[in-house]
Parts: C-alpha cells; structure tokens; sequence
C-alpha cells in the first residue's frame, strides 16, 4: 500500500516528510509529460530538438515515477518501522524511559493513523495534481 497509495498512505501513517517528498517527486515528474501535451494540445511549433527533450524528459519522470513507486512498494513497511522506532525513542525520553504515567497512553496515542492526514493528503494529491495541469497557462 505505501507504494501504491503513495503519498496518501505516507500521510495516513504520519510520515509527513516523505508524504511531501513523493508528492513533489509525483508533481515534478509529471511535468514534461504535462507540457509536451500541452504544447501539442495548442497546435504550438516547436522545433524537433524540443520535443525530442521533452520526450525524453517525460520518459525519465514516467521512470522516475514508477521507480519511486517500486522502491516503496519493497520498502515502505521498513520505512514506516524505523519512523516508529525513532518516534517510540523519542517518547520513551520523555517519559523516564517509560517509567513514568502516562508513557502507555502518549504511545497510543502517538502511534495512531490519521484518518484526518489523510484525507488531507488526498486533498494535497489533487492540489498538486491540478497545479500541475494548470502550470503551463500560468507561463
């Protein structure tokens, strides 16, 4: 699921850093593709060596894309596992090494999924998605 639900799934599980970071890679790699459809939409010339470069850049973000989709999809769960372990760190020195009251409770509550993230995350999805789309009328 974390590479195929990607950034969502980053979101859900609270990985916010990498939910950005796949959803700048996702946007930014969809952007040639974006243009050299846009262009050809528009019935713009451009000369051969342009659409040849944004051929080829449109392959290396499809690349890009599916690349970063696999590398989740084989590594994701171990990702998630030492974001939880740094997290449960984290809230261990806060609480006397997990001696002191309320240890138990920050760890559950820390440790949760968020729904709320990711509906937000859905909403980040579309907003860059529509970015993206949008981007070659701004220029």
């Amino acid at each position: 699921c974390s590479g195929l639900f990607s950034p969502i799934h980053q979101f859900y599980r609270r990985m916010d850093i990498l939910g950005i970071v796949m959803l700048l890679i996702s946007g930014i790699a969809s952007l040639p593709g974006v243009f050299l459809y846009w262009f050809q939409e528009k019935a713009i010339e451009l000369s051969a060596s342009m659409v040849s470069t944004l051929d080829i850049l449109s392959a290396v973000g499809n690349f890009i894309g599916l690349g970063s989709t696999i590398l989740l999809c084989v590594f994701g769960d171990y990702l998630y596992y030492r974001y939880c372990v740094r997290r449960i760190k984290r809230i261990r020195v806060n609480y006397d090494d997990g001696k002191a009251e309320g240890y138990y409770t920050a760890l559950t509550e820390s440790g949760a999924p968020s729904r709320l993230r990711a509906v937000i995350g859905i909403l980040a999805n579309m907003l860059m998605a529509q970015f993206v789309m949008r981007l070659p009328l701004i220029l």
